[in-house]
């Protein structure tokens, strides 16, 4: 094969594994997001459903008044 062929080959090649390392980088950087975000949902469900306990807890003692 030609050297110019070869390298140009060469060169896609390396464009495109810079381009995955970059689009994978973006991925975790994304998850780490996405599971923040995650995290914060899980917390804000379980104060709802404390807070719909003690409500349910506290309306059964009022009718049992």
């Amino acid at each position: 094969m030609e050297k110019n062929k070869v390298d140009s080959q060469i060169e896609r090649l390396q464009t495109r594994i810079e381009m995955v390392r970059t689009e994978s980088r973006v991925l975790s950087h994304k998850i780490e997001r996405m599971e923040q975000q995650r995290r914060v949902l899980q917390e804000e469900k379980r104060r709802l459903k404390d807070f719909m306990s003690e409500f349910i807890t506290e309306s059964v003692m009022e009718d049992n008044k």
